[in-house]
């Protein structure tokens, strides 16, 4: 008798109603749904509004702005050397100061990899 007690209240405990399982799936797939929608109404205005800045902005002062920008990428790298004869690298400058490396190539004064 107390087995079968112990066991009842055991299934009372963990067993979890159909019907609430099926609600909460429910609920959460309208969740889902309304967070995609809400995703997609922002991709579109996204596009929207890139697609209307691009068509505002005359060609040469488009082309002017990429070429001011990959000159200030070229600006911002130099040439990383050891004193005066190891060629390391090349690095950008920080706004900082440091150096930051992006290519790391080691070669002697002869240009010939160390």
């Amino acid at each position: 008798d107390d087995a079968l007690e112990l066991l009842k209240d055991r299934i009372a405990r963990d067993f979890v109603p159909r019907q609430l399982l099926e609600e909460e799936w429910a609920r959460s797939v309208a969740e889902v749904e309304q967070r995609q929608r809400f995703i997609e109404t922002i991709r579109a205005r996204t596009d929207e509004y890139a697609l209307a800045i691009r068509q505002s902005v005359e060609p040469s002062t488009l082309n002017k702005v990429e070429s001011a920008a990959n000159r200030a990428d070229a600006a911002a790298s130099a040439a990383v050397s050891e004193q005066a004869t190891n060629f390391l690298g090349v690095g950008e400058i920080l706004d900082d100061g440091r150096v930051a490396p992006r290519r790391l190539v080691v070669a002697n004064g002869a240009g010939t990899p160390v």
